[in-house]
């Protein structure tokens, strides 16, 4: 069900694609592992990458995914220590202390990120030994939701106002936005920074009843035909994307009534500011679930728009790639004695127990995301099939993350 959810949401890509500081390493130069470095594409004058490549301790790992490097044109680079969206003579650190910017309390250092506990200080260890710590320490995978609606806007408030940083940014249109290499301690999740990845996917939020005018802001009907079951949170979609049942890839979950015949479709991030990060204009705006999801989070009512199916596809990739390239992050959510994924922060011994994927709500108990319309079973389900496919498959031309290419490059050995 979860594969052939995904199949008729997906869309064609449309290229081939405090805690303390260390001083600033320079970010290691990208090597390609063996396998991949074989392959057609290796001339002697480099390596002409396929646009899906995320970067683990210097080398490429495929995923499937478009993917946007802190090192290509139109990225967001988490190394830089100026603010990026300010005026030309106010980007410079000695202006960001004169100025304040910062939500740091006396910021003592312009970085953004950290060094992990347990990776050797830069230039101390071979690029093996980084792959080797990594696997041993990175543990888990955390989803955040940006409240910033675009990735543009998410890495301005993060670098340029609150001085943190996450490893990936998820846009609206399934972009992945890559701004660290995963070795680096990025600043996203508290507790969980040393032992996690993290991702901030594109998305304006979860809302109790009376806070909830941001999604009137972002959402409009789309004026498709859906015929909906009041309710159950189960819908057919009428037309050229076929029928689907939206409620069965998740819990069960009963939707607002705002809209009662229509689909949601995304409207601010296509104007404006924010228009301008979105790469591919084209992409489907339409929510993945046709209402403002209602659920439970922290034993609080919230109301929520769902992802885009762009960024569900991309999300399924990236988790596929990371759960096979850093084996200790299992491809599963923290649950209850229930089997359903949890809704609350988990107590210290299950946090410092769990390894797997996990949202910013299991981290901190006054976070909610990524909120109660995330499709866990959906992300975990096809994700785990991804991964099926490729431990079957030697071919690199698949577009995907191979096994084989990850122990090739020493990855998993």
């Amino acid at each position: 069900m979860a594969l052939a959810l995904l199949a008729a949401c997906r869309q064609e890509p449309k290229a081939a694609p405090k805690e303390e500081r260390a001083e600033a390493p320079v970010a290691a130069p990208i090597q390609q592992s063996p396998a991949v470095a074989a392959l057609p594409e290796w001339t002697a004058a480099g390596l002409a990458r396929r646009g899906d490549e995320i970067v683990i301790a210097g080398q490429y790992i495929h995923t499937g995914a478009r993917v946007v490097l802190w090192t290509d044109e139109g990225g967001y680079n988490a190394y830089r220590t100026e603010r990026r969206f300010v005026d030309a003579g106010e980007e410079s650190w000695e202006a960001t202390q004169a100025a304040g910017a910062l939500g740091r309390a006396v910021p003592a250092t312009p970085l953004r990120y950290g060094t992990r506990a347990a990776i050797p200080l830069p230039g101390t260890a071979e690029p093996a030994r980084e792959r080797a710590a990594l696997r041993s320490c990175v543990d888990q995978f955390v989803i955040h939701y940006d409240v910033a609606g675009t990735s543009r806007a998410c890495f301005r408030t993060l670098h340029d106002v609150r001085g943190l940083s996450v490893h990936f940014m998820l846009d609206v249109d399934g972009t992945i936005y890559q701004t660290l290499d995963i070795k680096e301690k990025a600043w996203h999740a508290t507790i969980a920074n040393d032992r996690s990845v993290g991702i901030e996917i594109a998305n304006i939020g979860a809302y109790p009843d009376a806070e909830a005018a941001p999604l009137v802001r972002w959402y409009e009907a789309a004026g498709e035909n859906v015929q909906v079951e009041a309710g159950t949170g189960k819908a057919e979609w009428r037309g050229d994307r076929g029928n689907q049942d939206v409620g069965a890839h998740g819990s069960p979950r009963s939707f607002t009534t705002s809209i009662t015949s229509q689909a949601a479709r995304l409207r601010a991030p296509l104007h404006g500011w924010a228009a301008l990060a979105v790469r591919d204009p084209a992409f489907n705006p339409l929510a993945a679930q046709p209402f403002a999801v209602r659920g439970e989070v922290q034993g609080q009512s919230l109301a929520m728009y769902d992802l885009t199916c762009a960024q569900y596809d991309a999300l399924i990739h990236l988790t596929a790639a990371l759960c096979t390239a850093l084996p200790n992050i299992a491809c599963d959510g923290p649950r209850g004695n229930d089997g359903r994924v949890l809704t609350r922060v988990l107590s210290p011994e299950e946090f410092a127990a769990y390894r797997g994927i996990l949202g910013h709500c299991h981290v901190q108990r006054n976070k909610i995301d990524p909120g109660p319309a995330f499709q866990w079973e959906w992300v975990i389900q096809a994700a785990r099939t991804l991964m099926q496919d490729q431990a079957r498959t030697t071919d690199q031309d698949s577009g995907g993350l191979s096994v084989q290419a990850v122990q090739s490059s020493g990855l998993n050995q």
